[in-house]
Parts: C-alpha cells; sequence; structure tokens
C-alpha cells in the first residue's frame, strides 16, 4: 500500500495515477478543514463548543442539501468533521494533525483499490 501511495503522490497533476480518488479525498478532507480554520479565524472562536456549532452550522449548509442531490451520509459526516477538526486551528500541534488526518483519509480510499 506505501508503493501505491507513493506513486499516487510521485503522478503529475495533470495524470490520473493509481489512487487518483484516494488521494483526491484527502485533498478535499484537508481543504475542508481549511475551511473550518478559516471560521476560527474569521469569528474568534475556539474550544468544542465552538467546533461543533462551526461543524454542525456546515452540516446544515451544505451536506444536508447534498443528501438530497444524490451525496452520500459518510461522505458528508467525514466532510463536517474535517470542518469541525479545521476550527481548532492555531496550536502547534493543529498542521501534523491535519496532514496526518489527510493521510488517513489517503489510506483508507487506498485500501479499497
Amino acid at each position: 500500500m506505501i508503493s501505491l501511495i507513493w506513486r499516487e503522490i510521485e503522478t503529475p497533476s495533470n495524470q490520473i495515477g493509481p489512487l487518483h480518488r484516494a488521494y483526491e479525498r484527502a485533498v478535499i478532507g484537508i481543504g475542508h478543514a481549511m475551511l473550518g480554520a478559516c471560521a476560527a479565524v474569521a469569528f474568534g472562536g475556539y474550544g468544542p463548543p465552538f467546533a461543533l456549532a462551526v461543524g454542525g452550522l456546515y452540516w446544515l449548509m451544505k451536506e444536508r442539501g447534498d443528501l438530497k442531490r444524490g451525496g452520500g451520509l459518510w461522505d458528508g459526516v467525514e466532510d463536517a468533521l474535517m470542518v469541525t477538526l479545521g476550527t481548532y486551528y492555531g496550536p502547534a500541534w493543529w498542521p501534523p494533525m491535519i496532514v496526518a488526518t489527510g493521510a488517513y483519509l489517503m489510506a483508507m480510499g487506498a485500501r479499497r483499490v
């Protein structure tokens, strides 16, 4: 699995590698975390109540509508959780946590190949 992940990382951006969908899933997850980080910075919030409120609001505004348009439940839950994790932006442990979460998402996608 590690060699497959490495081959995907080495694949140029305009080409489809062996784990394209898994890599895409990881990048989209990290993007959702950045959205949560932007909310934390813009609104000056922090802590679990703020994080859950932002994640819940994101779910209501975006993912709930995606379900009506044929989106998957677990995809929406994953996106909302990544937004929630993103709101913890600030401490030194945040960047490695987000990168590790992206790596986890990619590894879980790679298992399906």
